[in-house]
């Protein structure tokens, strides 16, 4: 998200008639957000980032571990070039590594390409 991107306004979702304001930490640099819908518990995990890369979303898969210890993870996700990073791959070989693909403890599963009104964090 950029502060002055199209109308300078950051839409979010919340109640009817108040305003939501979400903070800008820095009005001049890209700001990322990891996110993650938790459809069990019904909450939402949000984690900001200096950008959007291998390391850091090694670093969000590792918090969603850390959140739901002994639990297996299954991440759907757009087509980002980072999701698919060799940092990324290497820590899921590592994190699955002699499991069957059935009892992985992170999986990971793609959106259909360019289709973000599939992705509900996107609504978020």
């Amino acid at each position: 998200m950029l502060w002055g991107d199209t109308t300078g306004y950051v839409y979010v979702w919340g109640r009817r008639n108040e305003k939501t304001e979400v903070p800008i930490q820095n009005i001049k640099q890209r700001q990322t957000y990891y996110g993650a819908l938790n459809l069990y518990r019904r909450d939402f995990v949000l984690m900001p980032h200096n950008g959007g890369n291998g390391e850091n979303t090694v670093a969000f898969i590792k918090h969603l571990q850390d959140l739901n210890p002994n639990k297996k993870l299954i991440l759907i996700w757009d087509g980002a070039g980072y999701h698919r990073s060799e940092a990324v791959q290497a820590y899921l070989n590592k994190a699955n590594e002699n499991l069957e693909e059935q009892e992985w403890k992170v999986t990971c599963l793609l959106f259909a390409p360019h289709a973000p009104e599939k992705n509900p964090v996107e609504d978020v």
